[in-house]
């Protein structure tokens, strides 16, 4: 049995997120810091809470989302935590 590559294996499991929730959806996600939009999007995976590893982030949940046009991701990580550089 061959072994997949990174690559392979990453345009699989975007593949897979990106048409899993394929149905016709009448909602619409705006980025502006309200996730209230993201209440009726299911959650895809629930990770358990203070697994945290080598990491200071704690992935909790992963909800996905399409429209026509773009896919979106959220991820929750409970407490906030700064993306700016030289943290």
């Amino acid at each position: 049995m061959r072994k997949l590559s990174n690559k392979a294996l990453c345009t699989i499991v975007i593949l897979f997120l990106a048409t899993s929730n394929v149905k016709a959806q009448s909602l619409r996600v705006v980025l502006d810091e309200d996730f209230g939009d993201w209440t009726n999007v299911p959650v895809l995976h629930t990770d358990p809470i203070g697994d945290v590893g080598f990491s200071a982030v704690d992935f909790e949940e992963l909800s996905v989302y399409n429209d026509e046009n773009f896919l979106f991701a959220r991820f929750d990580v409970g407490p906030e935590i700064n993306l700016q550089e030289n943290n």
